[in-house]
């Protein structure tokens, strides 16, 4: 008997980074306005990022979900983060 369930893990580290990230911005914020700014700059980035690679992604059969958390993602950590969403829709697609 496990004590998760699976998958469980992976989420709760997922949230841990994502809190951890969150945190970290508001905290080298001057004021609360501009972490909001920078919250949203993030996210409209990302979309055009998230666009970007189901654009290219597309040819291969493989997508990146448009959410908030991958949005935010993909804005915050840039081209890095765009490239490791891409791989993993295509490592998700893939069947040897």
């Amino acid at each position: 008997m496990a004590i998760a369930g699976d998958g469980t893990w992976g989420t709760l580290g997922l949230a841990a980074v994502v809190l951890g990230a969150l945190a970290w911005r508001a905290a080298t914020a001057a004021s609360a306005g501009e972490a909001l700014a920078r919250l949203a700059a993030d996210l409209a980035i990302g979309s055009g990022w998230v666009l970007a690679l189901n654009l290219l992604l597309a040819p291969l059969g493989a997508h990146v979900g448009w959410n908030p958390a991958t949005a935010w993602l993909a804005g915050s950590l840039g081209l890095p983060g765009a490239v490791a969403l891409a791989l993993l829709a295509v490592m998700a697609r893939w069947q040897p």
